[in-house]
């Protein structure tokens, strides 16, 4: 169970399913480049068999006495944890409550998902700057001049799409400013505990992730998410007020992400003209 289950066990089976319904349910091979696929199915192997399975069986951060995977918090007793007992009346952190209550504890495979959370973020930011810091420039370019980034490449999908007109910039910074404003209204008139600085420093964390993170979503089909980054950040910047966290998460991460998607919406539109 702890090896081929799927539910909380590392799902290792060795026995293959002609199921197309599971074949893809991650990772559809009709859409994943070959090497993306070779990639992920590799580190999950090493992942599971020299990472995650060594830190439960030596009980380390007491994981043994948890599923070995599971993306539940856990008490001392082995229950889920409560998080009630450690938040006052107003949705705050009680540090008396959490003295009184227990540390939490994550299950092997809950933790080793964040080290490689950092470790894919800095992997991501590198491998960008190595082998794609040229297309990254032109774009940089095109907006030094505020011109279409169209120019700066000639491939035959700009040359048949230049048949179109662009849209304005100003509309997608009109969205930018409509939605700011209303952001910086509902933190100041809600006692949410969220500066307005931290929807300022969101939007900064999400403009200047959201490049690389969409280069390598476009290659590989494979995207990277800064929501633990923006969970970590939030919660050292804003300590002891999870609404305040989640805010910051929402225009951290949240904002990257449907940006990005959006983009892969325009990426269809470029291909089929």
């Amino acid at each position: 169970a702890l090896i081929c289950g799927t539910i909380t066990g590392l799902g290792l089976n060795p026995l293959p399913t002609f199921d197309w319904n599971i074949v893809y349910a991650l990772y559809d091979p009709i859409i994943y480049p070959f090497y993306a696929l070779a990639n992920i199915g590799i580190g999950t192997i090493l992942g599971a068999f020299c990472v995650i399975a060594p830190i439960y069986f030596s009980n380390v951060w007491k994981t043994a006495y948890f599923p070995i995977i599971s993306n539940d918090v856990f008490d001392d007793t082995g229950n889920t944890y409560n998080v009630t007992r450690v938040l006052n009346s107003k949705g705050e952190f009680d540090l008396e409550g959490y003295e009184g209550y227990s540390q939490p504890y994550l299950t092997a495979g809950y933790s080793v998902m964040f080290f490689f959370f950092f470790a894919m973020y800095l992997a991501t930011i590198v491998h960008v700057a190595l082998y794609n810091r040229r297309e990254i420039m032109k774009g940089f370019r095109a907006l030094w001049k505020w011109a279409s980034a169209r120019e700066e490449h000639e491939d035959v999908h700009n040359r048949l799409m230049k048949r179109y007109k662009e849209v304005p910039e100003w509309w997608y910074l009109a969205v930018l400013a409509v939605s700011f404003v209303f952001g910086c209204i509902g933190v100041a008139k809600y006692d949410t505990g969220m500066p307005i600085w931290g929807i300022v420093f969101a939007i900064i964390l999400c403009l200047v992730l959201q490049i690389p993170y969409g280069m390598v979503y476009a290659i590989t089909n494979s995207e990277v998410t800064n929501n633990v980054i923006a969970e970590f950040i939030g919660g050292y910047a804003i300590p002891g007020k999870p609404v305040a966290n989640l805010l910051f998460k929402s225009f951290g991460y949240i904002a990257c992400a449907q940006s990005i998607q959006f983009v892969a919406d325009l990426k269809l539109g470029h291909y089929m003209k």
